[in-house]
């Protein structure tokens, strides 16, 4: 393994030496980086996008722990307000929209590589200490931020239906960044060249997916700009 500069040094992390970075033989989006296994078909994206759903009402609390209560944000208690603030409740929203937007991030996967045949199989929330480095550096609290594993499997034709289709073994992560209204997001896809070969390869790849997100690391939290850029 070695370490990677991803989007110019903003973020780095470690990877096989043996992924290749691919913008040297074909352009990539601005928000993208990828990259391919030279010893297999395997392929890695690592890419920045927009959050997929932004509460307002959350973007207002940058300074503390999930938003006040009523009585503290300002002017007198109206009957609308007098709600005391409920933090436990607040996270369990917070968890759950983290994991709509992972699933999400699975489906449109699915739908944008045109799969025919696409199962979702497992789905958990990373702990924050296995991704120390991204959690520990966040200049957010760390309760705002979630982390999500997801795993399944697709039926994609390469090159949009020219060749025929494989079973492509499909471990998404997924970084919830409401500070930056970001979701960082690293997709690997591992094509299957024998159904015997499924298990080996899910568990190769969930291990490689994992010892990424460990190193993974924000360097300049301005790349991802903010809600006015």
């Amino acid at each position: 393994w070695e370490e990677r500069k991803l989007f110019g040094g903003a973020i780095r992390a470690r990877l096989p030496v043996s992924y290749e970075d691919i913008s040297a033989i074909r352009p990539v989006p601005d928000n993208q980086e990828v990259f391919t296994d030279r010893n297999s078909d395997d392929c890695l994206i690592v890419e920045v996008l927009q959050s997929v759903d932004i509460d307002p009402e959350e973007e207002e609390t940058a300074d503390r722990e999930g938003p006040s209560p009523p009585e503290l944000q300002g002017g007198g208690a109206t009957a609308e307000d007098t709600t005391p603030y409920d933090r436990e409740k607040e996270m369990e929203e917070r968890v759950q929209r983290g994991r709509d937007a992972a699933e999400l991030v699975f489906w449109d996967v699915a739908n944008s590589t045109e799969s025919t045949d696409s199962h979702l199989i497992t789905m958990r929330r990373l702990r924050d200490e296995e991704a120390p480095n991204l959690m520990e550096k966040c200049p957010c609290p760390s309760s705002w931020v979630t982390l999500w594993l997801v795993s399944g499997s697709m039926r994609i034709s390469k090159f949009r239906g020219t060749e025929p289709p494989l079973n492509v073994l499909v471990h998404i992560f997924v970084a919830r960044l409401p500070h930056v209204e970001s979701d960082l997001v690293m997709t690997l896809n591992m094509p299957l060249q024998r159904p015997e070969d499924s298990q080996n390869k899910y568990e190769d790849g969930m291990a490689m997916l994992l010892g990424l997100v460990k190193t993974l690391e924000v360097k300049d939290w301005d790349f991802f700009g903010g809600p006015d850029d």
